[in-house]
């Protein structure tokens, strides 16, 4: 048994998702297992589908054994996002590689920019664009041009091979003896819904470069409001038959976008300016602005500009007011504490067994064994369950709260 780890958000699955699980099997990986993003994702908003349709799409389409890596993690900076993912997956105690997309697909070349983005050297340089004005993300692609040039700051440029080059400093950090693995990213880029409206359905699912959709344009396509009938030509050559069916299914319980604004925003106004001080990487007087903003919006893109200044991006600040709004404030561990299947198949079962031996923390399937062990895995299990009973405000119908207690893992 040869395993591999992904670290993913399947924020929905498509076939770019598909080929990355294919090229992973075909370099003689006999299981892969899947740390998949909770109730929310690194952009700092709900995953369009439920972690049960992104599960099982999953499965479907070429994974073994889905893992959660919880939202508390997946609301975080790159770095902290792949040491999280990194660590879950090692603390498996069976998986033997890392495998990750990346745009420029060579290996060597992603090492190399991963040493520079840890280096001594650059700090003085991202020290002085950081005091600047330059947000974090442009401050150090800056600092990787002045000291070690363009080639470099051209790969950080990418955000796939930004996160590659994460990938693999985390596994130097935690000294994680998995060997890496990458795979060539293809097709639309990364970003940007439509910007000449709906006329991409025309295409048959290949977007105004001629590429398959990307998940963003897929997500914007799912919230447009039309019929499923009416997006499904241009899902059809994007997303993999299996897959397409899983979200079909899960179309008419995609969260509304208004009501997750309304039940954000009143859980916003509520937190005391202490709460918004107390989030994780939040300095310079940001907790403030975010505390302020809160309280003047009357939407999330209303927070969101408020809120925004040079020095923070538009990702970073959704990420800590979601953060804030899920109740994920300070004293975060730097690894996931536990590790929560969410589906499995046949070989999935195989790993699970063998885990039972090897893993270096426990292993939950239910919520209630989450919560009865207390400390940090209760911590951070609340956390989730917050992400959850937020979500379930602004899907059709409305849930009630302590979906998170309910949920089992698939079976495939």
């Amino acid at each position: 048994m040869k395993t591999a780890g992904i670290i993913a958000e399947y924020n929905p699955f498509h076939g770019g998702h598909a080929r990355h699980l294919a090229a992973t099997r075909a370099a003689g990986y006999t299981h892969i297992i899947t740390a998949l993003s909770g109730c929310f994702v690194q952009r700092g908003e709900p995953a369009v589908l439920g972690k049960t349709a992104r599960t099982r799409a999953a499965l479907l389409c070429g994974a073994d054994l889905v893992l959660e890596l919880p939202s508390a993690y997946s609301l975080s900076s790159a770095k902290r996002f792949a040491l999280a993912g990194t660590g879950l997956l090692a603390d498996t105690g069976v998986a033997d590689g890392l495998s990750f997309g990346s745009e420029c697909g060579d290996l060597e070349t992603l090492r190399r920019t991963a040493r520079c983005i840890e280096s001594p050297e650059l700090q003085p340089k991202l020290k002085q664009f950081l005091q600047a004005g330059k947000s974090f993300a442009a401050a150090r692609q800056a600092a990787a041009e002045a000291v070690f040039g363009t080639g470099t700051a051209e790969i950080l440029a990418s955000p796939n091979n930004l996160l590659a080059a994460e990938y693999l400093a985390a596994l130097d950090t935690l000294g994680v003896k998995m060997e890496a693995f990458t795979v060539k990213r293809e097709g639309a880029p990364h970003g940007g819904g439509f910007q000449c409206g709906f006329e991409t359905q025309l295409c048959g699912g290949i977007n105004h470069s001629g590429l398959a959709l990307s998940a963003s344009q897929i997500r914007s396509l799912l919230l447009s409001g039309k019929e499923f009938a009416d997006i499904l030509p241009a899902l059809e050559a994007s997303v993999p038959a299996d897959a397409l069916v899983t979200l079909k299914d899960e179309f008419p319980n995609i969260y509304s976008q208004k009501d997750f604004e309304t039940a954000a925003l009143s859980r916003l106004r509520a937190l005391p300016r202490e709460t918004f001080e107390a989030l994780t990487d939040v300095r310079e007087g940001l907790g403030s602005r975010l505390f302020e903003s809160a309280r003047r919006a009357c939407s999330l893109t209303e927070l969101y500009r408020f809120a925004k200044s040079k020095r923070f991006t538009h990702s970073r600040i959704r990420r800590a007011i979601m953060r804030a709004a899920i109740g994920m404030e300070e004293g975060l561990p730097e690894k996931v504490p536990y590790i929560r299947v969410l589906g499995f198949n046949g070989r999935g079962q195989e790993l699970l067994a063998a885990m039972r031996k090897r893993a270096h923390v426990p292993c939950v399937t239910r919520g209630t064994q989450a919560r009865s062990l207390g400390g940090d895995i209760a911590k951070v299990f609340a956390a989730e369950c917050a992400a959850a009973d937020l979500i379930a405000l602004a899907v059709p119908g409305r849930k009630v709260c302590g979906e998170e207690f309910r949920f089992n893992p698939v079976r495939v």
